[in-house]
Protein backbone atom coordinates (compact mmCIF):
# COMPACT_ATOMS: atom_id res chain seq x y z
CA UNK A 1 0.00 0.00 0.00
CA UNK A 2 1.03 3.28 -1.08
CA UNK A 3 -0.63 6.41 0.00
CA UNK A 4 0.91 10.27 0.15
CA UNK A 5 3.30 11.03 3.13
CA UNK A 6 1.55 12.11 5.94
CA UNK A 7 1.55 9.58 9.07
CA UNK A 8 2.75 6.28 9.94
CA UNK A 9 0.67 4.36 12.48
CA UNK A 10 1.60 1.04 13.74
CA UNK A 11 -0.65 -0.79 15.82
CA UNK A 12 -0.40 -3.85 18.15
CA UNK A 13 -2.70 -5.87 20.59
CA UNK A 14 -2.76 -9.46 21.71
CA UNK A 15 -5.47 -11.37 24.23
CA UNK A 16 -3.30 -12.24 27.66
CA UNK A 17 -4.05 -13.40 30.92
CA UNK A 18 -2.01 -10.59 32.44
CA UNK A 19 -1.16 -7.52 30.73
CA UNK A 20 2.47 -6.42 30.27
CA UNK A 21 4.61 -5.15 32.70
CA UNK A 22 5.89 -3.26 30.21
CA UNK A 23 5.63 -2.36 26.65
CA UNK A 24 8.34 -0.17 24.55
CA UNK A 25 9.36 0.10 20.47
CA UNK A 26 12.48 0.08 18.83
CA UNK A 27 14.03 1.43 15.73
CA UNK A 28 17.31 -0.53 14.30
CA UNK A 29 17.49 -1.94 17.75
CA UNK A 30 17.41 1.58 19.35
CA UNK A 31 14.68 2.10 22.03
CA UNK A 32 12.40 4.93 20.88
CA UNK A 33 12.14 7.16 24.22
CA UNK A 34 8.27 8.56 25.26
CA UNK A 35 9.94 11.78 26.02
CA UNK A 36 11.94 11.66 22.61
CA UNK A 37 12.41 15.74 21.54
CA UNK A 38 10.47 14.73 18.15
CA UNK A 39 7.16 16.09 19.07
CA UNK A 40 6.15 14.12 16.15
CA UNK A 41 6.50 11.23 17.37
CA UNK A 42 4.25 9.56 20.08
CA UNK A 43 3.44 6.02 21.93
CA UNK A 44 0.13 4.77 23.20
CA UNK A 45 -0.49 1.68 25.47
CA UNK A 46 -3.94 0.91 26.64
CA UNK A 47 -3.44 -2.11 28.95
CA UNK A 48 -6.07 -4.95 29.80
CA UNK A 49 -6.88 -8.37 28.75
CA UNK A 50 -6.15 -7.01 25.35
CA UNK A 51 -3.15 -4.69 25.92
CA UNK A 52 -2.79 -2.35 23.00
CA UNK A 53 0.09 -0.11 21.87
CA UNK A 54 0.63 2.24 18.94
CA UNK A 55 3.86 4.13 17.79
CA UNK A 56 2.58 7.10 15.51
CA UNK A 57 4.83 9.06 13.45
CA UNK A 58 3.54 12.14 11.84
CA UNK A 59 4.92 13.89 8.85
CA UNK A 60 7.60 10.78 8.34
CA UNK A 61 10.72 11.69 6.60
CA UNK A 62 13.25 9.93 5.03
CA UNK A 63 15.45 8.70 7.87
CA UNK A 64 12.59 7.30 9.56
CA UNK A 65 12.69 4.36 7.52
CA UNK A 66 14.05 1.07 8.93
CA UNK A 67 12.70 -1.63 11.00
CA UNK A 68 10.47 -0.98 13.89
CA UNK A 69 10.06 -3.52 17.01
CA UNK A 70 7.29 -3.64 19.60
CA UNK A 71 8.49 -6.16 22.66
CA UNK A 72 6.56 -6.66 25.82
CA UNK A 73 7.35 -8.64 29.16
CA UNK A 74 4.89 -11.70 28.66
CA UNK A 75 5.56 -11.94 24.90
CA UNK A 76 7.92 -12.50 22.07
CA UNK A 77 8.20 -9.18 19.86
CA UNK A 78 6.81 -8.36 16.54
CA UNK A 79 8.67 -6.46 13.86
CA UNK A 80 7.97 -4.18 10.62
CA UNK A 81 10.25 -2.63 8.00
CA UNK A 82 9.00 0.77 6.73
CA UNK A 83 10.56 2.74 3.97
CA UNK A 84 10.08 5.92 3.50
CA UNK A 85 10.55 7.54 0.23
CA UNK A 86 10.07 11.39 -1.04
CA UNK A 87 6.39 11.17 -1.61
CA UNK A 88 5.13 7.93 -0.21
CA UNK A 89 5.57 5.28 2.12
CA UNK A 90 4.77 1.66 2.51
CA UNK A 91 3.20 0.53 5.54
CA UNK A 92 2.88 -3.22 6.39
CA UNK A 93 0.75 -5.04 9.08
CA UNK A 94 2.40 -7.00 11.61
CA UNK A 95 0.05 -8.83 14.38
CA UNK A 96 0.04 -10.95 17.21
CA UNK A 97 2.36 -8.94 19.65
CA UNK A 98 1.07 -7.39 23.35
Amino acid sequence: MSVELSRVEFSTARLSPQPPQYVYWQRNDRMINYDDSRRDISIETVPGPRTQSRLIIREPQINDSGNYTCSASNTEPASIYVFVSKAIFLLLNIDGIV
